[in-house]
């Protein structure tokens, strides 16, 4: 009796078919081949089924198309008892357009009519772009708060430098500063410098910056606020909420284009821990925001204020949108880290990049970096000028933000800058 051959699935046979001739044994491919027709149907079904039940706002954003993407099942949970300030998320719902009353833009004339004409004239929302081509800033919020750094310096050299970027990088259409008290002309060098500036929008047109005054904020759903980056908060979920575009904190240097975000409903960046052995970010930090007008989860953030706590310094700012995003997955796009806000605050990050050459900004292919102002400023950022950011060599100065920030300085700027400060202008 012949023995069966490995693979085979039925005996050899002598019979012959009239149709298919003799009966073979089955190969090891066709066994492998008859094996995946079973398999791959329920695997195409299963793909097909979950991309049609997939929100259209991010069922296309992929790690692949997306840089820093962080996929919303990959964001981590805090740990069971994690302290969320108290607050009951889930009685947080999107604010309806009619019901918004907002703090401190309500006041401001092309503003009174923004509940029945949530979007600006001039741009509507596209299929494949949500984000508006603005940017928002927010400063000289309080001129008479013990908290508001001192009038002369509130507007310097680094903010105009982070200025620049955006508008080099972004080229934006339109650029609001929402104020309370802007500086007179001559009173601040470098504001005088800002609304100087005019450069070529998206759009193709010329544009400037356009100053937006607000009244002072010293309350939000009956909760009292007093300290200046509290106002600073709210102005910018306001603004977004009414305009759409991006916020930027005037300590953000923009390193490259943002296009890639524009197809996203909300964006904004997660803040780590400079703990690595701490599992659970710091949150979704506010400095950098991307938002379609009345973005849904813009709108519940701003609702989420109704348990405002003003001495609770960043439970408003930084962990709710994170503890929002985990509860609405589908109405942010959460970055990585490493796109926003990366290298961190603490010294070992900061010496990484002002007094040494080592940090590549280029290689790290990050959007943007938040210069830590609150922290940087005396022992970094103080002593930068327009000069001294030209200075070649590291026993001169010269460090990686240095070697990213001179690109933008001109030397027309810079005779102008020295001319002006022999006279004292500066």
């Amino acid at each position: 009796m012949r023995t069966l051959p490995r693979f085979s699935i039925r005996p050899l046979s002598t019979s012959t078919s009239p149709v298919y001739g003799p009966s073979r044994p089955f190969s090891r491919r066709a066994s492998l081949l008859r094996l995946l027709a079973w398999l791959l149907p329920p695997f195409l079904i299963g793909y097909l089924w979950g991309r049609r039940s997939s929100p259209p706002s991010l069922s296309s954003s992929s790690p692949s198309n997306v840089p820093f993407l962080v996929p919303p099942n990959h964001l981590v949970r805090p740990a069971e008892g994690y302290n969320w300030y108290g607050s009951d998320v889930d009685a947080v719902i999107p604010l309806p357009v009619e019901d918004f009353s907002p703090s401190s833009l309500s006041l401001t004339p092309e503003l009174e009519n923004a509940a029945s004409a949530p979007l600006h004239a001039n741009w509507s929302i596209q299929a494949n772009r949500l984000i508006p081509p603005y940017i928002h800033y927010s400063f000289f919020l309080s001129s008479t708060s013990p908290t508001s750094p001192p009038r002369e310096k509130s507007f310097g050299f680094v903010h105009y430098l982070c200025f620049l970027s955006g508008i080099t990088h972004i080229k934006p259409d339109r650029v609001f500063f929402w104020t309370m008290n802007p500086p007179k002309k001559g009173e601040n060098w470098w504001w005088d410098r800002v609304l100087e500036e005019r450069w070529i929008g998206e759009s193709g047109k010329e544009a400037k910056v356009e100053v937006r005054r607000v009244v002072d904020v010293t309350s939000i759903w009956g909760r009292p606020v007093e300290h200046w980056a509290h106002k600073a908060d709210i102005v910018r979920l306001e603004a977004l909420l009414h305009y759409g575009g991006i916020y930027l904190d005037l300590d953000v240097f923009v390193l490259r284009p943002f296009s890639p975000l524009y197809h996203l409903p909300v964006v904004m960046g997660i803040e780590a821990q400079p703990d690595p052995s701490l599992v659970e970010p710091s949150g979704l930090c506010n400095a950098i925001i991307l938002a379609q007008p009345w973005a849904p989860f813009i709108s519940r953030w701003y609702q989420s204020y109704r348990t405002f706590d003003k001495g609770l310094w960043a439970a408003h700012s930084v962990s709710k949108p994170y503890e929002l995003a985990l509860k609405n997955p589908y109405e942010v796009a959460v970055l990585d880290k490493r796109a926003f806000f990366w290298p961190l605050w603490h010294d070992e990050h900061l010496d990484l990049v002002h007094k040494s050459l080592s940090y590549d900004f280029k290689r790290s292919k990050q959007f943007a970096y938040h210069l830590w102002e609150s922290t940087s400023y005396s022992p970094h950022l103080e002593v930068l000028d327009p000069d001294r950011i030209h200075v070649w060599g590291l026993e001169s100065g010269e460090s990686s933000f240095t070697k990213k920030a001179r690109d933008l300085i001109k030397n027309p700027l810079r005779e102008r800058w020295r001319e002006d400060r022999k006279k004292g202008l500066v």
